[in-house]
């Protein structure tokens, strides 16, 4: 437990398998494995028709409130979680994505401005793209969860909102290390900061907000909650309210934090190898206009697609 609160939890497992190989016990009840083998072992299944597939650890996994809906995280049973995927999948197909590309080429022009804006004076100013990759991806994924942007391009600041997240991840977290000890797991919950404790619960009353605005508008366009409410065929889905209110966290640390994570990673690799950064920019160049780069073009470009691939490989945020 002394490892997950001070963060460094999984770099002292990564020590571990370094010196003690690819199976590791890290508790009584508890083995890590690091080997490529062991991915399917553990999670292949087939809409739960796996009977030898592993089910969830409620201790990782289980839901933070009784008898609450849960989110395709915290959802155990193997059908209950299928259900949920299928009723999700129109939200995410790559269809839905092509329609909502209007909506991402908004963001993606104003976060190029903001960093022109930035640059424009002497050529040579210093930029945290990290923070500006977190503002893009936050007001993206705002507009296409709840269709309204959290405008932190604009303001060039992270919103309230976001800060509550980061404190409810960090909440979540410290809570699951607990689960670890049941018989003395209330008395320990005291151990958590009050003010985590309060970010997660004023993330959960906005979260739910921002739900209800969107779910009550009269918005018609092709967003993910929109999508996620009906099928492909436009038939209506199985999520019901409560279980829209557990996933749409979900849709934020997603869409946002993990991106973030992979993009970062991909341009600190390619400013140390110009080698790379010089081919990625002659391909990309041959779209010579701005309305050229579309989904399906950018799609087509092998090393571009190669340049992801191994940045997620390599900057896995799982």
């Amino acid at each position: 437990m002394r490892g997950v609160w001070s963060g460094r939890f999984p770099y002292i497992v990564q020590d571990l398998h370094a010196r003690y190989g690819e199976v590791v016990r890290i508790a009584p009840n508890e083995l890590s494995f690091a080997s490529s083998s062991s991915w399917d072992d553990i999670y292949s299944m087939t809409d739960g028709s796996n009977p030898s597939a592993f089910p969830k650890s409620k201790t990782w996994h289980g839901s933070f409130i009784d008898n609450s809906a849960s989110s395709v995280f915290t959802k155990i049973d193997f059908k209950e979680h299928a259900r949920a995927r299928r009723a999700m999948d129109p939200g995410f197909s790559e269809r839905a994505v092509l329609r909502q590309e209007f909506i991402l080429n908004e963001y993606v022009d104003l976060f190029i401005t903001k960093i022109r804006e930035r640059t424009a004076a002497t050529g040579n100013t210093v930029v945290d793209i990290v923070t500006w990759l977190n503002f893009v991806m936050f007001d993206i994924i705002g507009d296409l969860a709840f269709g309204e942007s959290f405008h932190c391009l604009e303001n060039a600041e992270y919103e309230d909102w976001m800060s509550g997240m980061f404190g409810s991840i960090k909440a979540n977290y410290l809570t699951i290390s607990l689960r670890h000890y049941p018989l003395i797991f209330n008395l320990l919950m005291k151990f958590i900061p009050a003010k985590a404790k309060a970010q997660m619960k004023e993330h959960a009353r906005r979260t739910k907000s921002k739900v209800d605005q969107r779910l009550n508008s009269k918005i018609d366009r092709p967003d993910i909650i929109s999508q996620i409410q009906r099928d492909e065929d436009g038939n209506k889905n199985e999520l019901s309210r409560e279980e829209i209110y557990a996933n749409a966290p979900l849709f934020i640390m997603a869409g946002s934090e993990t991106t973030v994570t992979v993009l970062t990673g991909i341009i600190n690799h390619l400013v140390q190898n110009r080698g790379s950064l010089a081919k990625l920019e002659q391909e990309l160049r041959k779209l010579t206009a701005a309305e050229q780069l579309t989904l399906a073009a950018l799609k087509q470009l092998p090393y571009l697609n190669a340049v992801l691939n191994e940045g997620l490989r390599m900057c896995n945020p799982k």
